[in-house]
């Protein structure tokens, strides 16, 4: 049976995150899924032994016409702080208003924080040239946003152009992405579509040869480059995150060998997984 892919699935678990949750009238169609798919993802990355190393931390913040925060700021990420969490975004309901700026502002404004993840499904109350503008003032140095816009038969073509444009311009501006999130008129996850991914563009650096910089030509037959098939030996027993086939989700685990140029086998702890 084919696992049900969770709207998150994509966001890796390396780095202290504040979910950021639109719960403005518009959402009223999808909030119930986007609750429960949230809850799950919470779950499945808790931990109940804190890792020196690879401690994580996270945080619940929901905005519309006001800004409400589930804690002060970031806390453990663990199975116990996650039940707490499970409550509060259960009492999540759609309210008038989207102040996304103010949403943004906020979650930015913890210094334990290092990347959001906001979802939010269309136009904010504020022009979005100055949500960009204020964001760019305020961050002095650039943390990912990661955003999910949520995508229903409601929202009109007009709707999405605007809305779509601002948040490629915001995934830009903070090294996020943008995914398109199809949800049905009943409310259910029918898709994803990831458009644009600024933090893998950023890691590859483009190298220009001006002309004339090659100042004699190419002597000689090409050298062939490759990897040495020993390479493997010395990540044997390194810690990774890596996918699992059956549900989407990156967990930790610790490399035990190498199958092949291209395949390692991963070893994964116990872990508890969630419904979706």
């Amino acid at each position: 049976m084919a696992a049900t892919m969770n709207l998150f699935g994509s966001v890796i678990p390396n780095l202290n995150t504040t979910f950021l949750v639109d719960t403005s009238g518009s959402m009223y169609s999808c909030l119930v899924a986007v609750r429960e798919h949230l809850s799950s993802y919470l779950r499945v990355h808790a931990v109940d032994v804190a890792n020196p190393q690879q401690t994580l931390l996270f945080n619940l913040i929901e905005f519309n016409s006001d800004i409400r925060r589930w804690a002060d700021r970031c806390v453990f990420w663990s199975h116990a702080s996650v039940l707490v969490a499970d409550d509060w975004l259960h009492s999540l309901v759609p309210k008038t208003g989207t102040n996304t700026l103010g949403g943004l502002l906020t979650a930015f404004a913890d210094s334990l924080c290092q990347q959001v993840v906001l979802i939010t499904d269309g136009i904010p109350d504020q022009e979005p040239n100055v949500i960009l503008h204020f964001l760019q003032q305020k961050q002095q140095e650039k943390r990912p946003c990661h955003i999910f816009y949520i995508n229903t038969p409601l929202n009109t073509a007009h709707e999405q152009e605007t809305v779509v444009k601002f948040l490629q311009d915001l995934a830009a501006l903070t090294g996020g992405s943008l995914t398109i999130a199809y949800f049905s008129r009943t409310g259910t996850l029918e898709g994803l579509a990831p458009m644009i991914n600024y933090q893998i563009e950023n890691a590859v650096k483009q190298v220009v040869l001006v002309d004339g910089s090659l100042n004699t030509g190419i002597r000689g037959p090409p050298m062939e480059t490759g990897v040495s098939s020993e390479v493997g030996a010395l990540l044997a027993r390194q810690e990774c995150l890596a996918r699992k086939d059956k549900d989407g989700y990156y967990y930790r685990g610790k490399i035990l060998n190498q199958l092949n140029i291209n395949q390692f086998m991963v070893e994964f702890g116990p872990r508890t997984t969630g419904a979706f």
